[in-house]
């Protein structure tokens, strides 16, 4: 198996799966999951207007208590500790971010806008970064989430 250091990964959809009974995502996982870590790029269910970025790791992964203040969305909530990123300690939520900037970044006005861009770019060691652009690229409207 390749290993890289880095890159970057693009996804162009025109349409996603939406409505009851549906569960649309992306998502990369490296190896002896949950330990290799996992990341959901684009995710949500049924009838969810707004993605849900996620991340789901082995135990002693937490995000920094100010993670709402340095992002547009905001951490989605559940029975589980939202700051704990640990699969196995939080029925697999893991920590994940829910955009709150637009209604168009899943679902129904996803595909109504003609669908968009998720791209995710990272540089290990640190830990990933992405970028979700909404509305098609050459459209110049950019909108981002950060973990």
């Amino acid at each position: 198996m390749d290993r890289y250091t880095g890159g970057m990964v693009i996804m162009d959809a025109v349409h996603a799966p939406t409505g009851c009974g549906t569960w649309p995502a992306w998502w990369m996982n490296g190896d002896n999951w949950p330990y290799g870590g996992e990341i959901d790029i684009m995710e949500g269910v049924n009838a969810f207007s707004q993605n849900q970025i996620s991340i789901h790791t082995g135990s002693g992964c937490r995000i920094p208590s100010n993670t709402n203040d340095l992002q547009t969305g905001s951490l989605t909530t559940g029975w589980f500790d939202s700051y704990n990123c640990a699969a196995y300690e939080t029925g697999n939520e893991g920590c994940g971010v829910r955009d709150l900037t637009s209604g168009n970044s899943f679902g129904e006005g996803f595909n109504a806008a003609g669908g968009g861009v998720y791209v995710r770019k990272s540089h290990f060691p640190s830990f990933p970064r992405i970028k979700l652009i909404s509305s098609r690229m050459d459209s110049g409207r950019y909108q981002s989430l950060v973990l």
